[in-house]
């Protein structure tokens, strides 16, 4: 999840819903299913960057978290 919120930092990438993760980045699906509320509560404070945030929180919403 950190290194996800990193590359977002530094590719300044836009949240454009789930699929872009899945085909560019190739993140498997299974591995946003093994995310839980609690993987993006221990990275809420990490980052200050309000593009990180709203990729972060569109993420969660998207996967019902």
């Amino acid at each position: 999840m950190k290194a996800l919120a990193d590359y977002v930092y530094t590719h300044r990438c836009d949240w454009a819903g789930v699929d872009p993760l899945l085909g560019s980045l190739r993140i498997d699906e299974g591995d946003l299913a093994d995310l839980t509320a609690e993987s993006f509560d221990r990275i809420d404070g990490v980052h200050r960057s309000s593009r990180v945030r709203c990729f972060l929180n569109g993420l969660r919403k998207d996967l019902k978290l």
